[in-house]
C-alpha cells in the first residue's frame, strides 16, 4: 500500500469512519494470529490481538501513530509483540 493510501485510511480512522476501522481489523487479525499463534495459545493471541488493536485505534485518534515511520500492520505488530511479552512475564 502506498504511504498516501495508508495516510488517507488512517485519517478517516481519525475522523471516526468505522467502516475503514472495522476494515483494518480483519485486514490485519488473521496475519496476527497466524504470527502469535506459533508460540501462543488462539485464545491468548486473539486477547492480544484486540488489544493491541485498540491501543492502535486510540494511538491513531490522539495523533500519536501517523504512519510516517512503519505500516499499519508493522505499528499493530509491534505493540501485539510487546504485549505478549508483557503476557509471558506476568504469567512466570
Amino acid at each position: 500500500m502506498s504511504t498516501d493510501a495508508q495516510k488517507d485510511e488512517l485519517e478517516l480512522v481519525r475522523s471516526g469512519d468505522n467502516t475503514v476501522l472495522k476494515d483494518l481489523y480483519r485486514k490485519h487479525r488473521s496475519p496476527f494470529l497466524q504470527w502469535a499463534k506459533r508460540k501462543y495459545a488462539e485464545a491468548d493471541a486473539a486477547d492480544i490481538y484486540q488489544q493491541a488493536f485498540t491501543i492502535f485505534y486510540f494511538n491513531v485518534k490522539d495523533g500519536k501513530f501517523k504512519g510516517m515511520t512503519s505500516s499499519i500492520k508493522t505499528y499493530i505488530f509491534a505493540i501485539g509483540k510487546n504485549l505478549l511479552n508483557k503476557f509471558v512475564q506476568e504469567r512466570k
